[in-house]
């Protein structure tokens, strides 16, 4: 985890996001206002919450400005949940299966924002997941509608992993070819799709 807080440090320390709340999301159960939303904050982190759809709605409704810093905060959670009840039984496989879903519902409200105080945290979160390429073209897509700029730069850095400052999305087929099919019908990426068509050429 050491190495994940350096990265925060890196990324977000120069856009007013609070990182302390990044790095251990509990935190924001204080800095949040009031106790709907705090509850509506601690069920992300359930193992196995009903609806959780309802709760990331909620929070983006009632509070946008916090978003920016609680957004980065579940999307860069790698822990376990935070409860567990007695008589519940608990899996690895399902708190996986329920975290992925709740970042791809945070990730699809982020489609639809436009806000640059939403570039890094989407940002960061490209450079540290590896794993999911579902997660990672969903990522993508937020940034490219976000910012066709930095989507493009991020797009290069996934769809050639011949390059020294590829993303670990370029570790993921899928990934790659979704990041190259952007390129390719992107007007402005010009010769720098080249090098990631030869590849895929390969």
């Amino acid at each position: 985890m050491r190495w994940l807080l350096l990265l925060l440090c890196c990324c977000l320390a120069l856009h007013g996001l609070e990182r302390q709340i990044i790095a251990n999301p509990r935190l924001a159960l204080e800095w949040i206002p009031d106790r709907t939303s705090q509850e509506s904050w601690r069920a992300l982190f359930e193992p196995s919450p009903p609806w959780p759809e309802r709760e990331v709605a909620a929070l983006a409704l009632v509070h946008p400005e916090l978003l920016p810093t609680l957004w980065a905060a579940r999307l860069l959670y790698r822990g376990e949940p935070w409860t567990r009840r007695d008589n519940e039984p608990s899996s690895l496989r399902r708190w996986n299966a329920t975290d992925r879903a709740i970042k791809l519902t945070i990730l699809r409200d982020l489609r639809w924002r436009r806000e640059a105080a939403f570039l890094p945290v989407l940002g960061t979160f490209l450079q540290t997941e590896a794993d999911d390429s579902g997660l990672i073209v969903s990522a993508l897509s937020a940034l490219w509608l976000n910012s066709s700029t930095e989507g493009r730069v991020a797009a290069q850095r996934i769809a050639d992993p011949r390059r020294s400052d590829r993303l670990p999305g370029a570790g993921l087929p899928s990934a790659r070819s979704y990041a190259l099919s952007l390129l390719l019908e992107d007007a402005d990426a010009g010769g720098a799709v080249r090098p990631a068509l030869e590849w895929a050429l390969l």
